[in-house]
């Protein structure tokens, strides 16, 4: 008797949508999510099983009122999402001339899809479980125009000791995966390296560097050479603490400069707290009190209780050392309103 073989069931690979609504999820920025997601009409919910199908039904919907809820559409809410939610930024001016440049290099490159798994996969995170190797480093996933400039976005793939274990040759490892942005605006001669928050902070630092080396690689392919001047946030700190005209300073670290003794004013929920309202005293050697770091909120524009944070922290070292290289921005209202942040202080750097 002839034997038969059964054939496996087919797997039907998930559609772009699906992909793209995994890839939302997995930023774990709905909040910031359902701001993005009012410019182009989709209905949100604060709950992401509710937000999921409202985005998934918007886009079957034939109502006149859902005609900008496209895929593609969807596709640059999650882009948005990933490359301006929350991020520390390290910028770079840029000549006219050069930043003309690099532009036009970019551009060249626009809807190219590189062959790494990264890029294969994104936005959504691979399953690190069904990979048999994986190599630390920093993966280009997309190049993208999002209309006030162009994205370079990169998975940065780092390898930490399961926890419980030592930083050994032979400890057992997690490997996990972060979404970085390099950011040309089409209308500001600068470069934004843009480090994402859920990053640890001890690789902060060393992921701005490797990503802006990176982005500097990929313009080079290009044949393009520019010179960076790195902007120092410093004189932002003291700029924004004594200027009652932008925000409210909901933390503020202040400390004497010559004990390193530090006052911290903070209060994180009250929404009327302001701490250019208080004052600190050294009672016992008379030092002056300064303010070291600072985190500003503004409310968004409108209708909603939304305020957008903006973070000037160094390392007290850095700081007395004049130097605060980074800002950090917490869900910017509009893409408009995040240039503007930025634009702002390098105007007081």
């Amino acid at each position: 008797m002839a034997s038969t073989v059964t054939p496996l069931p087919s797997v039907t690979p998930p559609s772009k949508q699906q992909v793209l609504l995994q890839g939302l999820e997995n930023t774990g920025e709905q909040v910031f999510a359902r701001i993005v997601a009012a410019d182009y009409g989709f209905r949100v919910s604060n709950r992401w099983n509710r937000t999921a199908k409202n985005l998934a039904d918007d886009i079957k919907s034939t109502n006149s009122k859902f005609q900008n809820c496209t895929v593609d559409n969807l596709e640059k809410l999650v882009d948005r999402v990933i490359i301006s939610a929350d991020h520390h930024y390290t910028v770079y001016e840029l000549s006219q001339g050069d930043a003309t440049q690099v532009r036009q290099a970019l551009t060249a490159q626009i809807g190219q899809i590189p062959t790494n798994l990264y890029a294969q996969t994104y936005p959504d995170l691979v399953d690190f479980n069904t990979v048999s190797s994986t190599t630390s480093g920093h993966y280009l996933c997309k190049v993208v125009d999002m209309g006030d400039g162009i994205a370079c976005i990169y998975a940065s793939v780092v390898k930490d000791p399961v926890q419980g274990y030592r930083q050994t040759a032979g400890a057992p490892m997690d490997t996990f995966q972060y979404f970085h942005t390099v950011f040309v605006p089409h209308n500001e001669d600068r470069i934004e390296v843009r480090v994402s928050h859920k990053a640890p902070a001890k690789y902060h630092e060393k992921h701005a560097t490797s990503i802006n080396n990176e982005f500097i690689n990929i313009v080079g392919a290009q044949g393009v050479r520019f010179t960076p001047t790195l902007v120092n946030f410093f004189s932002c700190i003291t700029s924004y603490f004594g200027d009652a005209s932008v925000g409210r300073i909901a933390h503020a670290v202040l400390t004497t400069g010559q004990d390193s003794k530090d006052a911290e004013l903070k209060s994180m929920r009250d929404k009327t707290y302001c701490a250019r309202t208080q004052h600190v005293v050294d009672t016992r050697n008379n030092f002056n009190y300064v303010c070291r770091a600072i985190l500003i909120r503004k409310p968004h524009i409108g209708k909603g209780s939304g305020e957008v944070s903006i973070y000037f922290f160094p390392h007290v070292n850095t700081w007395e050392a004049n130097s605060c290289w980074s800002m950090q921005i917490k869900k910017p209202q509009s893409s408009v309103a995040l240039n503007s942040i930025i634009t702002d202080a390098i105007a007081r750097s």
